[in-house]
């Protein structure tokens, strides 16, 4: 993976998504599939010209008549519109969205959501109790989507109590919860409803967050965290109860990071992952990064809840615990892969999404809830998705029309469409 490429660009990119995937019909059975139809004909279309023999209209000119002006040639059809031909499969095209409120970034926390538009405005929506969602106030949670900024960010990434943003100059400013310092202000604060900049924080090309700390990685592949430290997730080499300015991890040379609730890994330019903060074993705290052996030529990483997931080259998915490490055999071809408390989803390159683990509260979207565990199941989306986010119990995919789909248990509204209602099936988030 470039580093120039990584999902959360700091100036807004033209994403590149994959033109397969399968069209459904949405939950509620309305067949709201959106886009734009080519004209049909009818009224305004142009008459077909007669082309059959006429014999007055043929006849030859005698005496002196006039001589009959050249002939002139039928009037043509007006050209019809313009089809792109579709994407050759496996083939990447340029995403497509036609709304004024196309979303190009997302990130989830275990009880809110928060989503970037194409505008560079910001809007959360879910539990704000800390103030979390970027109001200026606290309140006990929000169901539908909230202005928290009304421009400049390029990127957001939230925590459990506290969210932070890239600014189109790649510096970074948070809000929120701060008891343990993850504003990098440093102090410990309960919250902080103003935003403000975290300092000597700049040239972010990547935030993540984990339940309290917050990471960024910058243009040189350094990474800089703080916040929570009391399972090693800063990996200063020393456990603390906080880490309230931030500080460089030191032995990196990073392209992508990814954020679990108690540790934090990052890909290096080798296609290797280190991670630090709670280990793979469960077993104990890597102060400092270390080398996850098991696997190599990693592009993608998603981490959550005592449980990390690597996108390899070739395209299959491998998953460690305190279990121990195993191939996720049922997904091939993917580009993104996420884990959450219990579930994980996954993006493959045709914009198929599929989730698999635990269902009780309909955190798989496949339409049911059950309590025995689920292998990877395809999620039913109107069309390819281009982004999946996990998280404690939540889902969300982004669209390659700009649209934006959650799912799950939604007890603080997190789901973004205006109820605390569980959703065992994918909702549209509505502005």
């Amino acid at each position: 993976m470039q580093r120039s490429l990584t999902y959360l660009s700091l100036v807004p990119l033209t994403l590149l998504v994959s033109c397969g995937g399968k069209v459904a019909m949405d939950p509620d059975g309305r067949g709201d599939f959106g886009g734009h139809h080519g004209d049909e004909q009818g009224e305004n279309a142009a008459p077909e010209t007669d082309m059959r023999p006429d014999p007055a209209r043929d006849a030859p000119v005698t005496g002196d008549a006039s001589p009959s002006p050249e002939p002139t040639a039928p009037p043509r059809p007006p050209e019809p519109p313009r089809v792109d031909p579709p994407c050759p499969s496996g083939a990447q095209c340029p995403e497509r969205c036609d709304s004024d409120d196309c979303i190009v970034g997302l990130a989830l926390g275990p009880f809110h959501t928060c989503a970037v538009l194409e505008d560079g405005s910001l809007r959360c929506w879910g539990a704000n109790g800390s103030g979390q969602l970027g109001l200026g106030f606290a309140t006990e949670k929000e169901a539908t989507a909230r202005l928290s900024f009304a421009a400049d960010v390029s990127e957001v990434s939230v925590a459990q109590d506290h969210s932070c943003v890239v600014h189109s100059d790649r510096t970074v400013s948070c809000w929120g919860g701060n008891d343990v310092g993850q504003l990098g202000r440093g102090s410990t604060t309960g919250m902080e409803f103003a935003i403000a900049p975290v300092a000597g924080v700049d040239e972010v090309v990547q935030l993540v967050s984990g339940l309290e700390h917050t990471c960024a990685l910058h243009a040189d592949g350094a990474v800089s965290c703080w916040g929570a430290n009391d399972d090693a997730q800063l990996g200063r080499g020393h456990l603390s109860d906080a880490g309230a300015l931030p500080s460089r991890v030191s032995g990196l040379d990073a392209t992508h990071l990814a954020a679990g609730r108690f540790h934090t890994c990052a890909i290096e330019t080798r296609g290797t992952v280190s991670c630090w903060g709670h280990s793979i074993t469960g077993t104990h705290r890597d102060l400092v990064p270390t080398r996850v052996e098991q696997v190599a030529e990693v592009t993608e990483v998603g981490a959550g809840f005592m449980r990390t997931c690597a996108v390899l080259r070739s395209g299959r998915v491998d998953c460690w615990s305190e279990a121990g490490i195993s191939e996720i055999t049922e997904l091939v071809d993917t580009v993104e892969v996420g884990w959450g408390h219990f579930q994980g989803c996954a993006l493959d390159l045709f914009g198929t999404v599929r989730c698999w683990g635990q269902n009780a509260f309909g955190e798989l979207g496949i339409g049911i809830e059950t309590e025995a565990n689920q292998p990877p199941t395809e999620v039913s989306l109107r069309v390819p998705a281009t982004e999946v986010r996990t998280t404690n119990s939540h889902s969300c995919a982004r669209l390659e029309d700009g649209s934006l789909w959650c799912w799950g248990p939604n007890f603080n509204g997190e789901n973004g469409d205006g109820t605390f209602e569980p959703r065992p099936y994918p909702v549209r988030v509505r502005w």
